[in-house]
Formats: structure tokens, sequence, C-alpha cells
């Protein structure tokens, strides 16, 4: 007995070109989240953050998931930085509650934030660059 392929009743989501529609969108979350975290939470794991900056927002293309990559200015100890994270992941139901009050689109994306370890580092390699800087100085001199 020879079976046929299932037919499909709907068409599944395939992306036939590239959009520039989940960027916009993720710069329009970005906004959003800048001006809600951490002013509108009140999680203890987050009240006493200094400053927590938004850094990016990547959207998946069909908009149902973000990665929100974000930073802690200041000297955070590794233990304490995970517990910011989990606090923010925790709060992403929340978050998501008043993206889609203040976005007013069909879909609001699920938050997932991440800790951004580009400026732990850039805040490594600072001290390098002068001493690399310096002795360039030193060898033009000469």
């Amino acid at each position: 007995v020879k079976r046929s392929k299932p037919v499909m009743k709907h068409k599944p989501f395939v992306q036939d070109r590239p959009s520039h529609r989940p960027g916009r969108f993720a710069e329009r979350v970005k906004e959003e989240l800048v001006d809600l975290v951490p002013s509108k939470l009140k999680d203890p794991r987050i009240s006493g953050v200094k400053l927590l900056t938004i850094v990016s927002v990547t959207v998946t293309p069909d908009l149902k998931h973000a990665d929100v990559m974000f930073s802690l200015m200041g000297q955070e100890p590794p233990a304490r930085i995970v517990v910011i994270e989990k606090g923010l992941n925790k709060a992403a139901v929340f978050l998501r509650r008043e993206l889609s009050k203040r976005l007013a689109t069909k879909v609001t994306p699920h938050l997932h934030f991440k800790y951004d370890k580009g400026f732990d580092k850039s805040s490594e390699l600072s001290p390098l660059y002068k001493i690399i800087a310096a002795k360039r100085l030193n060898d033009s001199e000469e």
C-alpha cells in the first residue's frame, strides 16, 4: 500500500527574504525596556543595582522571543551578577506584560536576559592599551 504525504493545511513560517522588521521591533523593545528596567522593578535582587544598562535586544524573525543583553557598571562580584540575571529573568513575565501595553502589537516577545561580558573584557583591556600606547610613544621619541 502506497501512502501519500500528508497535505499541510497551512503554510509554515519560512522567511523568503531578509526583513528589517525584527531589527526595528528590537529597537522599540529596547527603548521601552530602558524606561522599565530597573525603575519599575521591585525585586530585592535588582533593587541594589547602581547602574544597569540594556546593551542590545535581538528578536527572532517571528518576533516571539527576544534576547536582552545587559551590563552592570561598577564592580559586581560574579555571584551577584548571577543573582541579578535570575531576578531579571523572573521579572520577564511582568516586563512582557508592560511591553504589551506600551507597544500595542499583536505579538509581544518572551524576554530572555543575559549578562554581557563585553564591558568586563574592555575594562580589563583598557590598562593594557594604555601601556601599549605609552611604549609606542617612547619608541617614536627614540
